[in-house]
């Protein structure tokens, strides 16, 4: 079992400006606690309790710090690494302290991830190192791996010397890996070198066994090396704490988080692949106009979240989007005695990047596309709802998942053979049934007694 965690903390931190002038990037404070003692502590939790620090800028700053606070039940070692050697030099100054097999942590990211189970998948499978992968929210600057439907590597696609026109899987690079002492053949001595740049191609080239590891969707990693990106970690810990509280104190519902394709309106898979790509073709599914009506007379407010991948295929654009939701709205009117919606918002995003044609600024990874929650916290900034008083209504895990990451109640509207499998607060057949239980005298309760399964 991996025990061992080296982080690289030799970094100074430049793109960050004032934030980390004359400081290590990894004692940068994020709400009180420096981000090294988060990820020293999260990865202790998770069985690592052996860390070794390789500190480059001002190691005696980060050495003094733990000299003054000490993290109980943690072996840390800290080496100093007197010469930059990139990403993976600094290895070989550790060859003496490493274990067979070890995790490898940036020090510049943020993690909230089950590193555990990125080394379980490392552990008994041979190879030389698991990389951990994800869709990139910028692919076009960012590091790529080209892996096969099996996860085994077959290349890496270092953003500085791959073809800026090339056609790409979206597999990028999250800068956390798993090692076997292995790969110390593959990093010069006393000389810069990139895991990237270097030693993954040469592992390749030397028949070395490298596999992916995907990030799960409920789990969180980034890169917080820019003001920018720093900004974006700071959200997720807030949004985390409204969330925690959401699902400590639940209240009555008052408001509707509903999709749309599937959900309100019929999703004809043997047509555009379920995508509606104009007015015409938008048929509401029975009783969904009535249900919103049930809402709104209830005093509920109802915001449409919806995943629109075919903004980045391009098979229509955002003109004609704003049309299909014009439709939408002007029928669910029509058939729910002039029921309205509050909002409607959407993902135009699809991660996909491998194929021509279609909007480029679009097609990357993003929070806002289902099941990430971001979306429904633009809602919550935009509105004031609360996530304790709100509930998602949708027919795809997608839904289910993003819901319950938002720390929502959630409802699926399909009675299938994977019901359970989703595993939703409530399933009824279609919006109207949900909406005259959630809200008939005495149903909007903060905690579901029981799963209409």
């Amino acid at each position: 079992m991996i025990r061992q965690a080296v982080i690289l903390c030799g970094g100074k931190g430049t793109r960050l400006g004032d934030l980390t002038k004359g400081l290590p990037k990894p004692l940068l404070a994020i709400q009180g606690e420096t981000l090294l003692d988060r990820t020293i502590r999260l990865l202790a939790d998770q069985g690592f309790g052996r860390v070794l620090l390789a500190a480059g800028f001002r190691a005696d700053l980060i050495a003094d710090h733990f000299k003054k606070h000490p993290i109980i039940g943690v072996d840390l070692r800290i080496v100093e690494e007197n010469v930059p050697l990139g990403t993976s030099g600094c290895l070989q100054l550790l060859k003496k302290l490493l274990e067979e097999d070890f995790l490898l942590v940036y020090g510049d990211v943020f993690l909230d991830l089950d590193c555990r189970a990125l080394a379980e998948k490392h552990e008994g499978s041979g190879a030389l190192a698991t990389l951990l992968v994800r869709p990139s929210d910028h692919p076009w600057d960012s590091d790529l791996i080209d892996a096969d439907s099996s996860g085994r590597v077959a290349g890496i696609l270092p953003r500085a010397t791959r073809d800026p026109k090339g056609l790409y899987k979206n597999i990028g690079n999250a800068a956390v890996y798993a090692l076997s002492r292995r790969v110390l053949r593959f990093i010069p001595e006393a000389k810069q070198s990139d895991f990237c740049k270097e030693v993954f191609p040469s592992a390749l080239a030397a028949g070395e066994l490298l596999q992916t590891y995907f990030l799960p969707d409920d789990q969180w990693c980034r890169d917080m090396g820019t003001p920018e990106r720093l900004g974006v970690v700071e959200r997720y810990l807030n949004d985390q704490e409204n969330i925690a509280r959401a699902r400590a104190h639940p209240k009555p519902i008052d408001t509707i988080l509903i999709d749309r394709d599937g959900t309100l309106n019929v999703h004809d898979m043997k047509r555009h692949a379920g995508h509606v790509i104009k007015p015409e073709e938008l048929q509401l599914l029975a009783g969904a106009a009535q249900g919103i009506r049930l809402f709104k007379d209830a005093g509920m407010r109802v915001f449409v979240l919806t995943n629109q991948p075919g903004i980045a295929r391009g098979l229509y654009d955002l003109e004609t989007l704003e049309a299909i939701h014009e439709k939408l709205e002007a029928e669910i009117a029509a058939e729910g005695d002039g029921a309205t919606v509050d909002g409607i918002y959407f993902s135009p995003f699809h991660p996909e990047t491998e194929h021509e044609g279609g909007v480029r600024q679009y097609r990357r990874a993003s929070d806002c596309r289902k099941p990430g929650i971001g979306m429904i916290m633009q809602v919550v900034d935009e509105h004031g709802i609360d996530l304790a008083s709100s509930c998602f209504i949708g027919d795809s895990w997608r839904d289910m998942e993003a819901g319950r990451s938002a720390g929502l109640r959630t409802v699926l509207v399909e009675k299938t053979d994977q019901a359970k499998k989703l595993n939703p607060d409530f399933v009824f057949a279609n919006v109207f049934e949900a909406a005259r239980y959630l809200t008939a005298s005495g149903a909007l309760r903060s905690v579901p007694t029981s799963n209409e399964l």
